[in-house]
């Protein structure tokens, strides 16, 4: 019995601890809202947890602050998000105990904070009216489901502080009303709209329309003549709902409340104005200065005062600043038996004075003498001696003002009859091939453009473009040239009228004699831009063709195609873009060659060539790196002298393309280079020199310039150079109003007869 009984203990101490201890952690994880979702006003965060031992409590966590601990399932926490910034975002996770104590925290999510969306709607002011006695405030009703509130608040001004007035808290109530006012100063009111959540928002304020002023008056024109300046405005027309309500709330019986306007004078629009007039008379409504100066601004308005002496001032207005006048344009200036004519364009203007002629020895009008002073507009012109100098009209109106006109000299008067041709708007409005007499322009029919022109006993030979197709015209009929996709580029006539088209076609480089298309260089790449007789017969063309190397070779055509190239530097190309004969022998060829350059790839260089190849380089114009290249375009032989017409390119500058790049117009004379007005070294756009002739020591130039200094929007215009002096060929009566781009021409070559 003893044995038994010591047995007995030491079998349960073998049992109790043989048996297992918990170590298996709880499961746990978020279920509701997701990582990444927005959330707003409160939001319950679920968990889903489980242990095989039962869970003793679940601890949930917002950004590693512990906000709640929760022992009963189910487990979730109801998350207040109406504390925390929009947008911002939070870590929300959660820590699950089982009843040993075992944890195991959850994956982490991330919510993003956004209440704009809930702070409660409602409560914009829709009226503010008032009557003798009160005033009432009336708002939108919130449609919010959790509202708690509206709080009405009012200010003296806009931006001033808020203060309650009163405090809602049935939805429907929307109105407000108060019997101490002061209508005739600003009453602001808004409403704060609260809901459950502790959100609120104050809707859009408004406050009363003010009746303190008058109606004003604005001034409707300022006008002025030769003799005065007349400034009108509105008539004052009275408010009659805010004369009843000042009558009683002044006591007055007043029907119309009008006492005065008085017209006030300033120099600027901003500036001190002072008092011109007053005028008792309510139907005056204008009123005329003789002191006055349009040519600076007059600004006027207009304050009407009351009957209880509250003003207004209605708009201002001042007079359109008178221009000066319309400079006249001095034309070309012609011979009369040993007397000069001198005439000018007509001024108009209905404030004309006077023009004054002025004469100067130099070509910037330095040192200017008056020659006759007229006052009489239409008297535009007058004769003088056989004096050489330079002449400018000084046109005055009778403010003062004054413009000046082109400058001209006798000594760009030449010997013969000058024919220049191209392109140009004709009186219709359509750009056309023409030519210009003297400056009178003929068109051409059915001519696209025209390139050259040859003038024999005054009949005139022309070569150019009709439909993309090359043709010619003698006088102003046209003959189209056989070959298609062409184009002709220099016109010839020898001695018996045979008359010789140099130019292309889409097979390649030809001329024509008398309509007859003789091929140059075809199959390939190769183009005819020059023509020229020897007096023996000899028929000369000037052009390029491409090699089987791809180099664009200068050359010329004897008598059909019998090729010779032109000298070119080394591994350059080149460009023979017109010809003349010396003495009816030496042949002379202008155009350009292309050198290798480290900086720019190819630059080019005008030159000229003498009979089999002995090549001129011609210097670049201008004076620095900015400088791309030059072209020679075209050629004249005066004696021993050569001329050569073309242009310099200039680089365009990034971030500069509006005040930089272009050409400038220039010609060579023996290999001295003088520039010409219409490109940037001359304060213009850009300009190119096509062609020249000289004529009695007298050079002229024919091509294109710009009219102004402006890069992006100026376009070239077709024009002629006398000894360095800019002439335009067209102008802008000469087609139909409205026509914007009137000036764009072209001059491409002249002839002197």
């Amino acid at each position: 019995m003893k044995k038994t009984l010591l047995l007995f203990p030491i079998l349960f101490l073998i049992y109790w601890s043989c048996e297992e201890q918990d170590t298996t952690p709880p499961t746990v994880s978020i279920t509701s809202p997701v990582s990444g979702q927005s959330v707003n006003e409160i939001v319950t965060i679920s968990v889903n947890t489980d242990d095989n031992e039962g869970i003793n409590k679940v601890e949930f966590f917002i950004d590693d602050s512990l906000v709640l601990t929760d022992t009963e399932s189910p487990y979730a926490y109801e998350w207040n998000t109406t504390q925390y910034e929009d947008n911002s975002e939070h870590i929300v996770k959660v820590i699950s105990y089982d009843n040993s104590d075992n944890s195991t925290e959850s994956q982490p999510i991330m919510l993003i904070v956004d209440n704009s969306t809930s702070t409660p709607n409602g409560g914009n002011i829709t009226s503010v009216t008032y009557t003798l006695t009160e005033m009432t405030v009336e708002w939108e009703e919130s449609t919010d489901g959790d509202f708690k509130d509206y709080k009405l608040l009012y200010s003296e001004t806009e931006i001033g502080v808020k203060d309650t007035l009163e405090t809602y808290t049935d939805i429907s109530t929307t109105s407000y009303t108060i019997t101490e006012f002061d209508p005739l100063v600003e009453n602001w009111f808004w409403v704060q709209v609260s809901d459950t959540m502790g959100l609120s928002s104050i809707g859009i304020g408004m406050t009363n329309s003010l009746d303190s002023e008058p109606t004003p008056v604005n001034i409707t024109s300022v006008t002025y003549d030769l003799e005065s300046m007349t400034i009108t405005w509105e008539d004052y027309v009275p408010n009659m709902g805010r004369i009843q309500r000042m009558n009683r709330n002044t006591r007055s019986t007043v029907t119309n409340d009008f006492v005065s306007y008085e017209l006030l004078q300033s120099d600027s629009e901003d500036g001190t104005y002072t008092s011109v007039v007053v005028i008792t008379d309510q139907s005056t409504t204008s009123h005329s200065i003789t002191e006055y100066d349009p040519t600076q601004e007059n600004w006027f308005k207009v304050k009407v005062t009351d009957y209880w002496n509250l003003t207004s001032t209605g708009s201002e207005m001042t007079n359109e600043i008178d221009s000066p006048p319309t400079p006249s344009e001095i034309y070309p200036i012609e011979s009369d038996n040993g007397s000069f004519i001198i005439s000018w364009s007509q001024n108009n203007e209905s404030d004309f004075l006077s023009y004054t002629l002025y004469q100067s020895q130099y070509g910037d009008m330095s040192d200017q003498s008056i020659v006759i002073t007229i006052n009489d507009n239409i008297d535009t012109s007058t004769i003088i001696s056989d004096e050489l100098g330079y002449f400018q009209i000084n046109t005055q109106d009778i403010w003062g003002q004054e413009s000046e006109s082109n400058i001209i000299g006798t000594t760009n008067i030449i010997s013969g009859i000058m024919y220049i041709v191209g392109e140009s708007y004709n009186s219709e409005g359509t750009l056309t091939a023409c030519y210009w007499v003297d400056g009178s322009r003929v068109e051409l029919p059915g001519g696209d453009w025209a390139t050259d022109i040859f003038v024999s006993n005054g009949t005139v030979y022309t070569s150019g473009t009709s439909g993309a197709n090359a043709c010619y015209w003698i006088n102003e009929t046209r003959y189209d040239l056989p070959g298609n996709g062409g184009e002709g580029e220099a016109i010839a006539v020898d001695s018996n009228d045979v008359v010789y088209v140099a130019g292309w076609y889409n097979d390649g480089s030809c001329y024509w004699k008398n309509g007859q298309r003789i091929n140059l260089t075809t199959n390939g790449d190769s183009q005819a831009f020059a023509v020229g007789l020897r007096t023996n017969g000899d028929v000369y063309v000037g052009g390029y063709y491409l090699n089987n190397s791809h180099y664009v070779i200068p050359c010329y055509w004897k008598n059909g195609n019998d090729r010779h190239n032109l000298s070119i530097p080394s591994g350059g190309d080149g460009e023979v873009n017109d010809v003349a004969i010396m003495d009816g022998n030496t042949r002379y060829y202008a155009g350009y060659t292309m050198a290798p350059d480290n900086f720019a790839g190819y630059v080019p260089k005008a030159c000229h060539w003498r009979n089999a190849g002995n090549r001129t380089d011609l210097p670049l114009g201008g004076s620095s790196w900015d400088i791309y290249g030059a072209y020679g375009r075209g050629i004249a032989v005066d004696g021993e002298d050569i001329y050569v017409a073309g242009y310099t390119d200039w680089y365009e500058f990034t971030g500069q393309e509006e005040t930089t790049g272009g050409s400038f117009p220039q010609y060579w004379k023996n290999s001295t280079i003088h520039d010409l007005p219409g490109g940037p070294l001359t304060n213009f756009g850009t300009g190119i020199a096509n062609d020249i002739r000289v004529m009695d020591g007298d050079v002229i130039v024919v091509g294109e310039a710009t009219r102004d200094t402006s890069y992006s929007d100026s376009q070239e215009s077709a024009c002629y150079w006398i000894n360095g002096e800019l002439h335009y060929l067209v102008d802008q009566n000469d087609v139909p109003d409205g026509l914007e781009d009137w000036y764009w021409s072209s001059a491409k070559g002249i002839f002197i007869e």
